[in-house]
């Protein structure tokens, strides 16, 4: 393939914001040269789903095994990276736990000051309540027909 054309993309259904992605950063035509591939994946065009669509088996078998080689360089380079990031990490996460904690703390304090003050605030609302419930129980007990206070 030498030259990769609006009409062929679609052709092959191309998704339409990939097509808007492909006219606004080729126009209708372009060449398939390595500076042009570069172009489209920067743009955020989907090349590898084309090549997909459009390569012959042997081609896309040599394809996949690019791909399986540069997936398994990028996967090593990324180890001490990792490792790199994780022992970074360490010291913000304890920093993190420990304002956590206080913060915690400072909330849970709060909402025992709170709590103890509804708890206060509601003992006399249930007390009336129990007591009207004793009634109410006791008069129905008793076969009244209105349990009156």
């Amino acid at each position: 393939m030498r030259h990769i054309t609006v009409a062929y993309l679609q052709a092959l259904v191309v998704c339409p914001g990939q097509m808007d992605l492909f006219g606004a950063t080729f126009g209708t035509r372009v060449s398939v040269t390595l500076a042009n591939v570069h172009r489209a994946m920067d743009a955020g065009l989907n090349v590898a789903w084309l090549v997909c669509r459009v390569a012959d088996a042997p081609t896309r078998a040599t394809y996949d095994a690019a791909v399986a080689a540069a997936q398994a360089a990028y996967d090593a380079a990324m180890v001490p990276a990792q490792a790199a990031y994780a022992a970074a990490k360490v010291p913000a996460q304890a920093a993190y736990a420990e304002a956590m904690a206080s913060a915690w703390a400072a909330y849970d304090a709060v909402m025992a000051s709170a709590r103890a003050t509804y708890n206060a605030a509601m003992a006399s609302a249930q007390a009336a309540y129990d007591a009207a419930m004793v009634r109410a129980i006791y008069h129905a007990l008793r076969g009244h027909a209105e349990a009156t206070p």
